[in-house]
């Protein structure tokens, strides 16, 4: 089993600050789960870790193929990662 993170964890290890990391899970760009309808953030060090891959591929090369289209780590297009964080949103509120 992997390592589980909070926000405060990843933020560390990203080298960032603890709101860009809800924001990218927000978002549906870093992949995480919350503990209740409107808990703490938690992650999976592998879907960190994947997050990490992805986002240093999306820097190695020419802007073509499935990155250039938005396609995120977890295969959602950007548009369809901020549909999906405003329903997740939406069905914790009710």
């Amino acid at each position: 089993m992997s390592e589980i993170m909070t926000v405060a964890e990843v933020a560390e290890y990203l080298k960032t600050s603890p709101d860009t990391v809800r924001s990218l899970a927000a978002r549906g760009e870093l992949r995480g789960f919350r503990l209740a309808a409107r808990g703490a953030w938690r992650f999976d060090r592998e879907d960190v870790d994947a997050f990490v891959e992805f986002r240093k591929s999306m820097q190695a090369g020419p802007r073509t193929g499935a990155g250039s289209r938005g396609v995120g780590p977890f295969g959602q297009t950007s548009r369809s990662a901020a549909i999906a964080a405003g329903k997740r949103i939406r069905d914790f509120r009710g």
